[in-house]
């Protein structure tokens, strides 16, 4: 059944449509909220994941893909460090 509230999230295309921020005490994040954080989309992340040499750690619990926020942060650290930069 579409209720009017399903109608309007709907009525965005999936490009334009956005993942709330996750609150800072959690962590263990989806894979929409992981890339909420790091400003891409989850097809980005399922290949930082999935990919030949993986950058980004994950786990499956209970059928779910989750990302621990440290992993974000040392994924984060590391693109950095590749960078020449330094953290904040």
């Amino acid at each position: 059944m579409v209720t009017r509230k399903n109608a309007v999230a709907r009525s965005k295309p999936r490009s334009q449509r956005t993942v709330p921020m996750p609150p800072p005490e959690l962590q263990l994040l989806s894979v929409k909220q992981a890339g909420a954080i790091l400003g891409v989309g989850h097809d980005l992340i399922y290949r930082l994941i999935m990919g030949p040499s993986p950058e980004l750690y994950s786990f499956l619990l209970g059928g779910r893909r989750l990302v621990p926020r440290r992993a974000i942060e040392r994924f984060i650290e590391a693109k950095m460090a590749q960078a020449g930069g330094s953290p904040a």
